[in-house]
């Protein structure tokens, strides 16, 4: 008992530390820096277009109506950052929680009734889920891949007849699939949506290609509409990135 207790103390204090951590780096993040040409994130154009285009370009940054970043926009993006946050925080609460049931399981032989048909079907169910969501969200890379990783693991569980530790891995998998359907349902429900419709697309800071780039979006990844400049959208990201982006480089979600 009271090594469980000392494994659960450790446990919480380096869930807290990590949760910390990440509100620390939430309050000192800005924007990155970078350069980057036109051709890693637009469709080539003709001369003329390009010609055009640059013109048009020029007017816009000119325009001095133009709000880059409302107090709106900035309270939309904190409080998505938050949210965030919070299930990072839940996901870490999970995890404790998970590891404590398997070590307990474990201790008092709870699990010793798993059979290997039960894990089986377990990972196939979630392979499945996994599936669907990678569909749905394939912008999402990181966390797709870690929940493919965890369900690697179960797999490589089982075949050590280790049935415990991967129903304990395919439980932690689940969990992150099930905070990507919860942003799937934010996204379906949220109006003023656009999908990046290129492979690669730069968020920039201003409505210009001359302006710094804030981050590079992956093909399929959704965003928040907040305004327009020109031919230019003031846009969200789901992870609370605020700038803009050509409208070429986009399509609405239902279009």
């Amino acid at each position: 008992m009271s090594r469980k207790r000392n494994m659960r103390a450790t446990l919480e204090r380096a869930l807290l530390g990590a949760a910390i951590i990440l509100l620390l780096s939430a309050c000192a993040t800005s924007p990155v820096q970078t350069t980057a040409s036109a051709a890693d994130c637009e469709p080539s154009v003709t001369k003329q277009q390009a010609v055009a285009e640059s013109q048009q370009e020029a007017a816009t940054v000119r325009e001095p109506k133009i709000v880059y970043l409302t107090k709106e926009v900035a309270r939309k993006s904190s409080a998505d950052r938050v949210s965030e946050l919070e299930n990072t925080v839940q996901q870490l609460q999970f995890d404790l929680d998970v590891a404590e049931g398997t070590l307990v399981s474990v201790e008092s032989g709870l699990r010793a009734g798993l059979t290997r048909a039960d894990a089986v079907a377990k990972l196939a169910e979630a392979r499945i889920r996994l599936r669907r969501v990678s569909e749905a969200q394939p912008w999402r890379t990181q966390l797709l891949q870690e929940a493919n990783g965890k369900l690697d693991k179960a797999d490589t569980h089982i075949g050590s007849s280790n049935y415990g530790a991967a129903i304990f891995f395919i439980h932690r998998a689940e969990r992150l699939l099930s905070l990507l359907q919860a942003e799937s349902g934010k996204i379906a429900n949220s109006k003023g949506v656009y999908i990046v419709d290129v492979d690669r697309a730069n968020l920039r800071a201003a409505p210009s290609v001359e302006e710094s780039i804030l981050t590079v979006l992956n093909r399929g990844t959704p965003l928040f509409w907040e305004s327009s400049a020109d031919s230019w959208y003031l846009v969200r990201t789901m992870r609370s990135a605020v700038g803009w982006i050509h409208q070429r480089l986009v399509r609405p979600r239902d279009g």
